[in-house]
């Protein structure tokens, strides 16, 4: 019993600071539509993991419009953002490169998931925004067809075919999987509000993980299929939009995680914490488990004792069920050892990201009201 009142006395204590701020701007994504049936165990619409010998490989397109005047160190008018060769690895490493896309998810699957890419060599410039802008029925679905438009014939399309989703299981047949491409991730540098018209609920979204508000098939040159999904997140679907590439590299890394952890958990949001829910940067006890990358010990007795290792370096977790209920008790180690275990309650840091301090450090425990 003490135990129990242990916990429960420390879960109220960090749930007065759920409304804390991190020093980003809030993320703002829309719920999206679930798609097909798909994979209910590891990822839902797109792989989680991969055996040796395979990885998930995705293209990488930086954007401006022409009459773009507005000047930033990290992103320089009319070249690529200094930080675009440092966004992902192109080729599957041991290690991975420090602050990665690649480094984020072989850190969090406990190196089970190669997740590479390639930079478009070229910065894409589009028309002028404002000629966008005047159109009335334009959004961010013209733009990325212009955008392919413009690319198209300079890609070989094959290397991001290399997914399908056959028999409830993610199948990986290298260049000629089901012939429609597995990842684009758009970045631009900031257009305005326009460029977010006629998405449900995601009126001035940061990103999302779509192509385009239209359901629409672009055949490329090489005649596969980038599937443009209306809002809706399918095993065919084929990227991710990120409208506010100037907030910067690591700002990206987090947000791309969230909107590609639709693919991976499906189109709406937990209500706090972990990728989906936002404020912790890593993915939590729940997204860890639900992808199989951290199993948990179930508290199963009175009087149960464990050591409790840290959550992100040791694949720790303590799940206590309430009895006769799916709701349960999940106990978190958090002891900052990962430089992207970025969670963080009251104290100096009040919810905000700091890379240079283990400030924060501790248990954190977490209600999970819709079961397992």
């Amino acid at each position: 019993m003490r135990l129990v009142i242990f916990f429960l006395t420390v879960l109220l204590i960090f749930t007065t600071s759920i409304n804390a701020q991190s020093e980003y701007e809030e993320l703002i994504c829309p719920d999206l539509s679930n798609g097909e049936e798909s994979s209910q165990e590891g990822g839902r619409f797109k792989p989680s993991e991969n055996d040796a010998g395979e990885y998930f490989r995705a293209l990488i397109v930086f954007v401006q419009f022409q009459d773009d005047e507005r000047t930033n160190t990290n992103w320089p008018l009319d070249e690529l953002p200094n930080w675009a060769d440092d966004f992902i690895d192109d080729e599957v490493l041991s290690t991975y490169t420090d602050s990665t896309f690649s480094d984020y998810w072989d850190e969090m699957s406990q190196d089970n998931y190669d997740f590479i890419g390639d930079v478009y060599p070229d910065l894409v410039i589009l028309g002028d925004e404002e000629d966008y802008d005047n159109d009335p029925t334009a959004n961010y679905f013209d733009c990325n067809v212009d955008v392919f438009d413009s690319i198209e014939i300079n890609v070989d399309w094959s290397d991001y075919d290399n997914w399908e989703f056959d028999d409830d299981e993610f199948v990986f047949t290298e260049g000629d999987a089901d012939g429609y491409v597995d990842m684009i991730i758009m970045i631009y540098r900031d257009p305005d509000t326009w460029f977010t018209r006629f998405v449900p609920y995601g009126e001035n979204f940061t990103a999302i993980a779509s192509l385009g508000s239209e359901n629409y098939n672009y055949i490329t040159h090489d005649s596969l299929t980038i599937r443009f999904a209306a809002n809706t997140v399918s095993t065919i679907g084929s990227g991710i939009t990120y409208r506010l590439g100037l907030r910067g590299h690591l700002n990206s890394i987090e947000t791309m995680a969230h909107e590609f952890g639709h693919y991976l958990f499906g189109g709406g949001h937990t209500n706090y914490g972990g990728i989906m829910g936002g404020k912790t940067y890593a993915l939590s006890g729940w997204e860890l488990n639900k992808l199989g990358y951290v199993a948990w010990t179930v508290a199963d007795q009175d009087g149960y004792t464990i050591t409790l290792g840290d959550m992100i370096t040791d694949a720790d977790l303590l799940k206590i069920p309430i009895s006769g209920t799916q709701t349960f008790y999940l106990v978190e180690n958090h002891q900052r050892l990962s430089s992207y275990d970025q969670i963080m309650r009251g104290g100096t840091q009040n919810g905000g990201y700091d890379w240079t301090t283990t400030a924060g450090s501790g248990i954190y425990i977490w209600l999970i009201t819709s079961g397992a």
